[in-house]
């Protein structure tokens, strides 16, 4: 409705559902099937700790792909939730059985 009263209509660029199809098909295509493979070997809580690394990276990606500066606010989140997935890792390899 908005783009309808803009006047801009509801087509997209043919570059910009090349991309929809890329994320969507490959990188998504891919990237769930190992994820849910990885469960295998991965507790829960390392889980959902990895899956938030995807996006407090998605900034620093789009910076470094795009030359799209993220907010300093972007930042220090990303940088909180990457140390929480680190020191959960860290916590990890400390606490785990010594194998046999």
């Amino acid at each position: 409705v908005i783009c309808l009263a803009r006047g801009r209509g509801l087509a997209l660029p043919p570059a910009d559902i090349a991309l929809a199809l890329l994320h969507g098909g490959l990188l998504l295509g891919l990237g769930t099937p190992l994820y849910t493979l990885g469960a295998r070997w991965v507790t829960a809580v390392e889980l959902t700790i990895l899956a938030q690394t995807e996006t407090v990276l998605g900034p620093l990606w789009v910076w470094l792909a795009l030359g799209e500066t993220p907010a300093v606010t972007t930042l220090v989140g990303g940088a909180l939730v990457l140390t929480a997935v680190v020191g959960r890792t860290l916590a990890g390899v400390r606490s785990a059985p010594a194998a046999d």
